[in-house]
């Protein structure tokens, strides 16, 4: 079984491996949305080949919603995850290092939470 990881425990352990990641994390952590970070999640690629991906954060809490982050600028990365979590039935949130350059971006993360989830924090 998976053990939930705090947010502390990755800070004390240097577990992060993009800042933008650490950024994520003191958001969900702002919002006590606790998260498992780079969980093994099984799946299906986009040509029904079994794949294990290993998303940044998966929040339990909310039915195993998937945010995660893609480091490149470019948007194929971003539409490929997006497309591949889709097809296998995963709510999920994928963003990119642009993402973060917009005002506001925590805001906006948090809002995209709310809606996915269905105002269901809990």
């Amino acid at each position: 079984m998976n053990k939930t990881t705090t947010y502390e425990e990755c800070i004390l352990n240097d577990r992060y491996i993009h800042s933008y990641e650490q950024e994520i994390a003191e958001l969900l952590d702002k919002h006590d949305l606790s998260f498992i970070y780079r969980q093994p999640t099984y799946m299906y690629d986009l040509d029904y080949r079994p794949c294990i991906a290993s998303p940044s954060f998966t929040i339990g809490t909310l039915k195993d919603l998937i945010v995660d982050y893609s480091p490149l600028y470019n948007s194929f990365d971003q539409d490929y995850k997006k497309k591949m979590y889709e097809q296998n039935d995963l709510d999920a949130i994928v963003i990119n290092r642009a993402y973060f350059e917009k005002d506001k971006w925590e805001q906006k993360l948090y809002h995209d939470i709310i809606t996915i989830t269905n105002g269901q924090i809990y």
